[in-house]
This record gives structure tokens, C-alpha cells and sequence, in this order.
């Protein structure tokens, strides 16, 4: 029988040793080793979200909460099939600009729509809440006329309304970034965009945004052969001049 001849037994170990070589050397590649420094367990995540949203006043009151360990799979993954791949995604964690697994505690109160979601990195840095607020929740309230003045502003569809959009939406985004101690905001406006007529840079130009590829006289080109020049694929290309 073949199974009783030496060179049988002498190809499956050549093959089996040909095919370990290949899987040490091809599975990195396919699948990033990620260190990943997990110094925060649940019960720190939650004594540290208890605090901060005691200090902060994030809603519910008397709540229940619950965490979980969360892998950012779809973000993983779009990184290494079409943002850098693998080496990419180690280096986004080492330089500390992006994290994947994060500690996820939840502040909610059963049949209530308010709760948040309060983020940690697995070191157990804060990274970030979300606040889920009922429709019924008062908030911020417009006198009736100003109410009525922006909605005439917006119906109208107008050359202008992309100002109106713009305007709101700066004024909304500095709101945010003073709550949260940032002292600039920029977008990604350049060169060609000003080419046309765009009243909604206008805005965040007078709400004190920034464009500082229009200061270095930055064009859509230039923006590639710099996105290029640092290892971004041509879909990210894409996604920063939609954005801009």
C-alpha cells in the first residue's frame, strides 16, 4: 500500500513543513497581532464612568449601567483592506490616533429613552460619550420669531442656502469644541473650491473656522500627491475631498 512506502510519509512532511512556513510568514498579514495594553477591568470603567457623569450631569438619573470590552471591527477592516492594511492598523494604535478595542459602559434607566454611553481606551483613558436624549427632553428654546426667521431662511432654497446650512452647523461644532476645551476648528477647503460661488465657506469663515490648504495655497492636487506621498490609498483620497 502507498501509505507503507517511505516516500509517502517523506512528501506529507515536506508538505505539512512547506505549508507551516507559508501560514508563519502569510498570517501576519492577513491578520494583525495587535498588542493591545488592557490595564482599566470592568469594575474601574465603571467607577470612572460613574464619576464622570456625576461631574458632567449626564442623564439618566439613578441608573442602571452595564459595560462591555468592544471591538471596532468595521473600522479594522477598512483599514487593512483599503486604508494601508495591517501595518497600518498596528501603527494608528502605537502612535496612539486610533483604537479598536475599547471599554464601553452604558448609563440607562429600563422604559426611558435617555442613557449614555461613556468611552475608554483599554489603558482606561476617557475617549469620548454619547448622550441618547428623549424627544420630550427641554433643551436650548428660540423666541418664536427667530424660530420662524430660520425656517424661512432654509424653505426659501435660495443661492444662499448653503449658508444658512453652514453657519448652523459651525456654530453647533464651536459650541462643541468650547465644552471640550479645543480652541480651533478647521475644514478642508482648497484652492479649486473657491472657484465657484460658495456662500457656505462664507459662513465658516465669519464663525472663525479655518482653511489652511487655502492659506498654503494648497490645491485638489496637491491634496493628492500629499495624501499619497503618506500612504493613503486612493479611496481615502476620496472620503478627505468629499469631506472638505
Amino acid at each position: 500500500m502507498l501509505m507503507r512506502k517511505p516516500i509517502f510519509w517523506i512528501s506529507v512532511s515536506l508538505l505539512f513543513i512547506g505549508g507551516l512556513y507559508y501560514s508563519v510568514k502569510v498570517f501576519p498579514k492577513a491578520f494583525a497581532i495587535l498588542n493591545v495594553e488592557l490595564k482599566m477591568d470592568r469594575e474601574a470603567a465603571f467607577n470612572k464612568a460613574e464619576s464622570l457623569s456625576g461631574t458632567n450631569g449626564w442623564g439618566p438619573k439613578s441608573y442602571d449601567q452595564a459595560a462591555t470590552f468592544y471591538h471596532d471591527s468595521r473600522t479594522q477592516n477598512f483599514v487593512e483592506l483599503d486604508a494601508g492594511g495591517s501595518d497600518k492598523v498596528i501603527k494608528l494604535i502605537q502612535d496612539d490616533l486610533y483604537h479598536f478595542y475599547t471599554w464601553k459602559v452604558r448609563h440607562y434607566k429600563e422604559l426611558q429613552a435617555n442613557e449614555t454611553i461613556i468611552t475608554f481606551t483599554p489603558s482606561g483613558e476617557f475617549y469620548g460619550f454619547k448622550e441618547i436624549l428623549s424627544e420630550s427632553e427641554k433643551g436650548a428654546s428660540l423666541s418664536q420669531n427667530k424660530a420662524r426667521e430660520i425656517a424661512e431662511d432654509f424653505v426659501q432654497n435660495n443661492e444662499n442656502r448653503c449658508f444658512y446650512c453652514r453657519d448652523e452647523l459651525s456654530k453647533k461644532l464651536l459650541e462643541t469644541a468650547r465644552r471640550f476645551n479645543i480652541d480651533q476648528i478647521v475644514d478642508g477647503t482648497h484652492l479649486d473650491d473657491l472657484g465657484d460661488y460658495r456662500p457656505g465657506i462664507t459662513a465658516l469663515h465669519e464663525n472663525g473656522i479655518l482653511s489652511p490648504l487655502v492659506e498654503k495655497k494648497f490645491t485638489k492636487s496637491d491634496v493628492r500627491s500629499a495624501a499619497k506621498s503618506i500612504g493613503l490609498t486612493p479611496s481615502t483620497i476620496i472620503l478627505i475631498l468629499d469631506l472638505s
